[in-house]
């Protein structure tokens, strides 16, 4: 069916091989452009009162110019911006944003999102595990009570181990009675 020479061959797999390479340096190269945030956040305390502390890196390889940071309040939904003004992130470094929690505690109930809305008219979205409030008493129980949770996983480890063991000694227990019925 086909009647090809070796040169052919070499020539067809090679011209195969350089296609698939450039197409995989331009979705490389598209991807590397694509702005990307990587988030981070902790919980801090300073004259003005507790604040969450977001830190916000550029994870992509040209600048990013964050617009808006923000997040609903309460049951309202109302839209509230944390950022007085732009603040560019050049690639590979970290821009922190600060959410003092004393003034705003009454609506901060059910947040867990921020939105990171950036020049290109895309909105990154961080999301936190729990709702902010919540998230402070875990820092909160955690920073205070450090021994209290080493204790407790202790305990927890305690428990692990004497449910091993138990299942340990039911197997050998089966297999002693099942001896002696023999």
């Amino acid at each position: 069916m086909f009647d090809l020479d070796s040169n052919q061959i070499i020539t067809l797999l090679m011209s195969a091989y350089a296609a698939g390479l450039s197409t995989y340096l331009a979705i490389k190269g598209y991807i590397n452009k694509q702005p990307r945030l990587n988030f981070m956040h902790k919980f801090e305390t300073d004259k003005n009162g507790h604040y969450l502390e977001i830190y916000a890196q550029n994870s992509s390889e040209r600048n990013i110019t964050i617009h808006d940071v923000e997040y609903n309040l309460g049951k309202t939904k109302a839209p509230r911006n944390i950022l007085e003004k732009p603040k560019q992130v050049e690639p590979f470094t970290t821009a922190t944003f600060k959410v003092y929690l004393d003034n705003e505690a009454e609506y901060l109930q059910d947040v867990r999102s921020f939105y990171f809305k950036l020049s290109e008219h895309k909105t990154i979205t961080y999301e936190l595990d729990r709702p902010i409030l919540e998230e402070l008493r875990f820092h909160v129980l955690k920073t205070t009570m450090p021994q209290f949770f080493f204790e407790l996983e202790k305990v927890h480890d305690s428990y692990d181990n004497i449910v091993r063991a138990t299942k340990k000694s039911a197997e050998e227990w089966k297999k002693s009675e099942t001896i002696t019925m023999k």
